[in-house]
């Protein structure tokens, strides 16, 4: 970087002291638009996972919906084996699923998402608020270069 102002004083030289509070100036700039754009990206890696999720429960393909699980998940005590039982269970008893309102707040590699879960049936509809209700698809972590379902990491509910 070329100084356009140089003053002396004794030892120390001004314009080092300028232009290196304009590079930290400039990095801090952009460290907050990587953030940005990170969590930009992140919301948008997530509500692809949920995708993931609706396209595998509608086609009742099981395999593909555990695919968006982190093999570490544990919610309340249950552990990945049975949030298989669990979803087995609902696509036997619904056809559709839906998640309305979606809210994702990322914190470092972790993320909780917030929505109304809609399950559908022939003359039924239930609807869930999410992490409040059942929370099992609601807790993400970022591993491997990528977001899954993590559950709250909890041994039981609280």
């Amino acid at each position: 970087m070329k100084c356009l102002l140089t003053i002396r004083i004794g030892s120390v030289t001004l314009s080092c002291v300028i232009n290196a509070a304009a590079l930290l100036l400039a990095a801090l700039l952009l460290a907050g638009c990587l953030a940005t754009t990170n969590s930009v990206n992140d919301e948008a890696e997530i509500n692809t996972v949920l995708y993931k999720v609706k396209q595998a429960f509608i086609n009742h393909d099981i395999n593909t919906f555990m695919l968006c699980f982190h093999s570490d998940y544990l919610h309340e005590g249950m552990p990945l084996w049975q949030v298989r039982a669990l979803w087995q269970d609902r696509m036997a008893e619904f056809l559709l699923i839906d998640f309305q309102n979606v809210r994702i707040e990322v914190e470092d590699y972790e993320a909780v998402v917030s929505f109304t879960m809609k399950l559908q049936k022939a003359n039924t509809t239930v609807y869930s608020e999410e992490p409040a209700d059942h929370g099992d698809l609601s807790y993400f972590i970022y591993d491997n270069n990528k977001w899954s379902v993590y559950g709250n990491q909890q041994s039981r509910r609280p």
